[in-house]
């Protein structure tokens, strides 16, 4: 990540400092983008409640910091999530703008919404568990 002040001392986004920026990147569909990042928080959602939290590990960040909250406070990972994202996206708009945070908000939303979505692993193979 590349942060440069502009004339007026204000620090902003200038690219990720690889290649020439997103220039030199093929042009998408925003929607497949988005498909992409639903796909893959509700993948990272699944894992953080059947894998992590069930076991009593932590991850690194934002979601690590939210289990351990549930663990000592029984907080739903969800709000706390949610809570601690919204002074990280304060700071990021203040310093990045919001053409910078617009995807990484919506991947948030959505993390936290797969986080409150009542669907587990154990839940899925109930069906299983049953003597035939």
């Amino acid at each position: 990540m590349c942060v440069a002040a502009d004339s007026a001392g204000r620090l902003r986004y200038m690219g990720h400092g690889l290649g020439k920026g997103r220039g030199d990147m093929k042009k998408r569909n925003p929607a497949v983008d988005y498909a992409m990042i639903v796909a893959g928080t509700f993948l990272i959602g699944f894992a953080i409640k059947n894998i992590y939290d069930p076991v009593s590990m932590v991850t690194g960040g934002v979601s690590g910091v939210a289990i351990i909250a549930k663990e000592l406070w029984s907080v739903p990972l969800w709000l706390t999530n949610t809570v601690l994202n919204i002074p990280l996206f304060a700071a990021g708009f203040f310093f990045c703008g919001w053409r910078f945070i617009k995807r990484t908000l919506f991947a948030t939303v959505m993390l936290s919404v797969s986080l409150y979505v009542p669907v587990s692993y154990t839940h899925l193979r109930a069906h299983e568990t049953t003597l035939h």
